[in-house]
């Protein structure tokens, strides 16, 4: 049933975007798998009625494949047969293959365009807007596409920020026979590159995305150096830039739940989280020394605060983060520490570096002398000890299941509290609370989260319609009928999540269909928009407004979406 409404759903995006024999080609391929031209054709003629349906050619399937590989929803490889074989005429037999999230990333493409804009500027962010639309372009297209509309840029500034989008590897090289994106293009790990780290309020802004050396950039540009790179053809990455947005959601809910410096340490350690081969993210364990070089570079650490005291804090919440089993940081014993070793920047854990002297020109504090010559102690320094000899040191990395399972509760919360209100999502946390979850009677569960019977019973029966909560029957004795049975209630952890992703699922497709009926209901006031009255101008505003709230509603739906499918 999951399967089927996503689908649907996907199907109304292309539908929107490049017309219905897209959508027809998509279907047919979500439907029955990777397929190659002459199966397509077949399939899409035997499940069209001739007599209530347009007939469909050749020629409009032909320019579906073409415009959905070009803008990167179906990729084409040559036949298993033909590779197995060698022969060289097979081999021109291409199958065409189609991922939903391929699909369903396009309700991301504002939010790709704010990180980009947030991090890196508004040109930058024209520019992958440019890509976004196109699906794949050149450099030179791209920079001739927005120059109309910008102004005081020259051309060499745009390439400039192009090439930002190139080194963080927001595009790469397109090559329109690699497998489909749900594992990375990439042959070898990103190196993280250090973002602007603005902050507002004390936030944490998260960290611009890394750079990937990615296989399709290697394999095209290999020995030819001097090709203009404007001639290259680039594509959006995809496992890239939706890393960026799990980022962004990370930082944002550990700020709101723990706090800003939290936060500023977790966009810290997400620096170094980054796309692997295969599939999955990896993350690279740092010793303190890089983590608070890191900061400073980050611009987290406000300009001329004391050392000792950033370093106390940053210790502290290394610490408090990287407790328990299900910490969303982790950490590991490296090696110990010895005294008088200057190579060493790692630190133990409960001992962060000595305190500055405050004494002239950085040194140490000496013993003094008193007015009758005996020796004076020196006043102990402020802050940490230093480490004792062959004290162990640490490492930490971003425990990414943790992290995973920390915003997949968040948006739990989040959605049962939205349709079942406060007390839905106290019930709700009872069940749940304990593991493995309890099955409790109604009444005992009304008790102790203090909701009265009948406002209870009609918000459990709800959750029971919608699969969140599940019951179970307990008769009394072998013949007792139903209602002289015992019901106990429960939450199915397994079955859970895709009751969710099902709900998400059909509230945007809701929402969208009811955006498009409020789109077509505001069409004829919109085409004559210079010559309304007072009462048709405020009849299109309202219009415009319930417009912007549909809209809005069904990208935020789309956040609780990313998350469940990323965990």
């Amino acid at each position: 049933m999951q399967a089927d409404l996503a689908q649907r759903l996907a199907g109304d995006i292309i539908e929107e975007h490049f017309g219905s024999a897209a959508r027809l080609v998509v279907n047919c391929l979500l439907a029955r798998g990777p397929l190659p031209l002459v199966d397509i054709l077949r399939f899409l003629f035997e499940g069209r009625d001739p007599v209530t349906e347009a007939p469909l050619r050749f020629a409009h399937v032909r320019n579906a494949l073409l415009t959905l590989v070009q803008h990167n929803i179906v990729r084409s490889r040559p036949l298993p047969s033909a590779v197995e074989t060698g022969d060289a005429v097979q081999a021109l037999k291409r199958e065409y293959a189609v991922d939903l999230d391929d699909v369903l990333i396009r309700l991301r493409f504002p939010k790709f365009i704010e990180h980009v804009c947030a991090h890196h500027g508004d040109v930058p962010a024209e520019l992958l807007a440019v890509v976004l639309k196109h699906g794949r372009c050149t450099a030179d297209f791209a920079t001739q596409e927005i120059l109309p509309y910008l102004q005081d840029v020259t051309v060499p500034e745009i390439k400039e920020c192009f090439e930002v989008l190139i080194k963080e590897c927001y595009v790469v090289v397109s090559d329109p026979t690699t497998k489909p994106t749900s594992t990375p293009a990439s042959s070898s790990t990103a190196v993280p590159a250090q973002g602007n780290g603005n902050s507002t309020n004390g936030a944490a802004s998260p960290p611009a995305e890394g750079q990937l050396v990615a296989a399709d950039r290697s394999s095209p540009e290999a020995g030819e150096g001097e090709e203009a790179a404007g001639s290259r053809v680039y594509r959006f990455n995809r496992p890239v830039l939706d890393l960026c947005v799990f980022k962004c959601l990370v930082v944002r809910f550990v700020e709101d739940r723990i706090g800003a410096s939290s936060a500023q340490v977790m966009a810290t350690m997400l620096s170094m989280v980054r796309p692997k081969k295969g599939g999955g993210v990896e993350a690279e364990f740092m010793n303190f020394g890089r983590v608070e070089e890191k900061m400073r570079a980050l611009g987290h650490v406000p300009a001329g605060r004391e050392t000792s005291r950033v370093r106390e804090n940053l210790s502290r919440e290394l610490e408090a983060m990287s407790v328990g089993e299900e910490s969303l940081l982790q950490r590991r014993i490296t090696s110990s520490s010895k005294m008088g070793d200057s190579g060493s920047t790692s630190l133990p854990l409960h001992a962060p570096p000595q305190a500055q002297s405050d004494t002239p020109g950085g040194q140490p504090n000496k013993r003094r002398r008193g007015p009758a010559g005996g020796a004076v102690p020196a006043e102990p320094q402020r802050g940490f000890q230093p480490p004792a000899a062959n004290v162990p040191t640490y490492e930490w990395a971003v425990r990414w299941t943790s992290v995973r399972k920390f915003l997949a509760d968040a948006a739990t919360s989040q959605l049962i509290r939205d349709q079942f209100g406060a007390a839905g999502l106290r019930m709700f946390n009872l069940l749940k609370a304990n593991d493995p979850p309890q099955k409790l009677e109604d009444t005992h569960i009304f008790e102790i989260c203090f909701v009265p019977p009948t406002e209870g019973r009609q918000i459990l029966n709800e959750m029971v319609r919608r699969c969140v909560v599940h019951w179970q029957e307990v008769p009394r004795t072998s013949g007792s009928p139903l209602s002289a049975s015992f019901w106990l209630y429960y939450v199915d952890v397994r079955r859970l999540q895709a009751a969710l992703v099902w709900n998400v699922l059909q509230a945007v497709m809701n929402l969208r269909c009811r955006f498009r009926a409020e789109v077509s209901k505001g069409e004829t006031l919109e085409s004559r928009q210079h010559s309304l009255t007072r009462k048709e101008l405020h009849t299109l505003k309202a219009n415009r407004r319930r417009e912007d709230i549909l809209e809005r509603s069904f990208l935020v739906l789309d956040t609780a979406l990313h998350i469940f499918r990323q965990s």
